[in-house]
C-alpha cells in the first residue's frame, strides 16, 4: 500500500462486501462514510519504522475502525456494528479461508502447516509488534501462544478495543475447519480477555 493515500483496490474490495453484506442501497449510504473516516484515519496515522506494522495498521486495523465506526454512525449500536463487522470479515477474508482449505487437502499439510506458520510468525507477525512464546513444533502438534499484540495495543490507542475479538475470530473462520488432519484448538485469546491467544495446531493422524 502506499505510503501517501489510501489503496482505491482496497477500497474497491470494502465497497463490494459491503455490496454483498447489505442491500446495495444502505451499503451505497455506509460506504462513503467508511472511505471518509479511512483517509481521516490514514492521514493522522502513526508511521513504523518496521514496514511490516505500517501494513497491518494500514490495511487492517485502520479500515475496520473505519468500517465499524461508519456502521456505528449509520445508528447501530455497539453489538450490532460488532456483529456486522465480524460477518463483514468472513466474506472479506473468504478467499483466504478457502485456500487454506484447498492446501488443506494435501497429504502433507501438516508438514507444510509447521513450516509456513513458523515462518509466518517471524516474518509477518515479528518480535517488535508481538510477544510469542514457542511451546512445540513437533509432528504432532503446532503451539504457542502470543501475550503481547499490535493489534491490540494499536486498538487501545483509538479506544476500539471491542474490535479485537472480531480480529480474532478471523483466525477461527480460517484455521476453523481448514483440513480434516489439523485440528484448530485455540481455547484462549486476547480479545476475549484471556491472557495470551494459545495458538495450537493439533496433527490428527488417519485411523
Amino acid at each position: 500500500m502506499s505510503t501517501t493515500k489510501v489503496s482505491n483496490a482496497l477500497c474497491r474490495k470494502y465497497k463490494s462486501t459491503l455490496i454483498e453484506m447489505m442491500e446495495p442501497v444502505e451499503a451505497e449510504i455506509v460506504y462513503p462514510d467508511f472511505r471518509a473516516r479511512y483517509e481521516s484515519l490514514f492521514k493522522a496515522r502513526a508511521i513504523y519504522a518496521n514496514k511490516v506494522l505500517n501494513k497491518h495498521l494500514t490495511q487492517n486495523i485502520l479500515p475496520g475502525i473505519a468500517l465499524y465506526d461508519a456502521l456505528l454512525n449509520d445508528g447501530r449500536s455497539q453489538t450490532e456494528a460488532i456483529t456486522m463487522f465480524e460477518r463483514f470479515n468472513r466474506i472479506y477474508y473468504r478467499k483466504l479461508t478457502s485456500a487454506y482449505r484447498l492446501l488443506g487437502k494435501l497429504p502433507m499439510f501438516y508438514s507444510l502447516l509447521r513450516i509456513m506458520t513458523k515462518k509466518s510468525m517471524s516474518v509477518t507477525y515479528p518480535c517488535t509488534g508481538w510477544t510469542t512464546t514457542w511451546l512445540e513444533n513437533s509432528a504432532s502438534a503446532i503451539a504457542f501462544d502470543v501475550s503481547c499484540c499490535f493489534y491490540q495495543n494499536v486498538l487501545r490507542c483509538y479506544q476500539r478495543e471491542e474490535l479485537l475479538k472480531c480480529f480474532c475470530q478471523i483466525d477461527d473462520e480460517v484455521y476453523g475447519n481448514m483440513s480434516r488432519n489439523v485440528i484448530w484448538a485455540r481455547t484462549k485469546t486476547l480479545g476475549r480477555g484471556d491472557q495470551v491467544c494459545d495458538f495450537q495446531f493439533i496433527r490428527e493422524r488417519s485411523k
